[in-house]
């Protein structure tokens, strides 16, 4: 699932109801929690820090999830977190099994995060 999302903090909350509609009937509770938070602050520091076109893409695979939130602004080289701000590194390395961050479509970027489901949970 890709959405392109307006550069408007009204999309932070809209990308939000994506996330836990795509993943609550498959995904824990847990995982939909986890990406719900995840993607919230990707899409907001893709709206204050980036340019152009803010995409979130989804993709459900077995017993994983995946999500990626972009934009058309300069590759970043790092996250860090510093005291001005910068804690979605920190919530990344916190609550996403793995992450990473990846350039696309020329000169944009995208910063993505996997979430695998424990074993016996429900599985996508």
């Amino acid at each position: 699932m890709e959405l392109f999302l307006a550069r408007d903090p009204s999309s932070v909350r809209h990308a939000r109801r994506v996330v836990v509609s795509e993943l609550q009937s498959d995904c824990s509770e847990d995982v939909v929690d986890r990406a719900r938070v995840l993607v919230s602050e990707l899409v907001t520091n893709a709206l204050v820090h980036g340019q152009g076109t803010v995409f979130l893409c989804i993709v459900r695979g077995r017993r994983r999830v995946r999500a990626e939130v972009g934009d058309d602004g300069p590759p970043l080289s790092g996250l860090v977190a510093d005291e001005g701000g910068g804690f979605g590194a920190r919530l990344l390395e916190k609550l996403a099994d793995a992450w990473g961050i990846e350039s696309t479509r020329g000169d944009g970027k995208k910063v993505w995060f996997e979430i695998a489901e424990p074993p016996g949970d429900p599985g996508s």
